[in-house]
């Protein structure tokens, strides 16, 4: 009998034996029947609870409009039922392509337009004057306008 019906055999029958048992009455080692399981066999139970929890918390993501991050999230899926921090959301968030919306930036960054061009330069950068009281020169930029 070839290693791979063997290990195919114990596979279908460790839940009535044991696999250590079902190994050494076979002459396998519980090691290879394990790496072949791993080869072989199909998702493990790990696997199949990260794919619940990815497409439990897809699905909390869609019916919030795909804008919640991962704070807001985790206190949906909380209220859900799920026991899950913070991390293991964005975690699960990476995993399954799941983004939050971004707000737009504010402020400094925005484009210049008519009402916000810089001020005419009435002294022609010439700040040097003969006398006093001849050239006032302030900078009131931190003023928004």
């Amino acid at each position: 009998m070839s290693r791979g019906l063997v290990c195919e055999f114990i596979a279908a029958k460790k839940t009535t034996y044991g696999v250590r048992r079902l190994c050494r009455v076979f002459g396998i080692s519980p090691t290879t029947f394990y790496a072949w399981a791993k080869r072989n066999g199909g998702p493990t139970a790990v696997e199949l609870a990260e794919a619940y929890a990815v497409h439990a918390a897809r699905e909390a993501w869609i019916e919030h409009r795909r804008v919640y991050g991962a704070r807001r999230l985790t206190a949906e899926v909380r209220d859900r039922g799920h026991a899950w921090n913070r991390k293991r959301v964005a975690r699960l968030m990476r995993l399954g392509a799941i983004e939050g919306a971004h707000r737009r930036r504010r402020g400094k960054y925005g484009r210049r337009t008519a009402s916000t061009a810089t001020a005419p330069d009435r002294v022609e950068r010439n700040f040097t004057a003969t006398g006093p009281k001849q050239l006032w020169v302030a900078d009131i930029s931190y003023l928004r306008s």
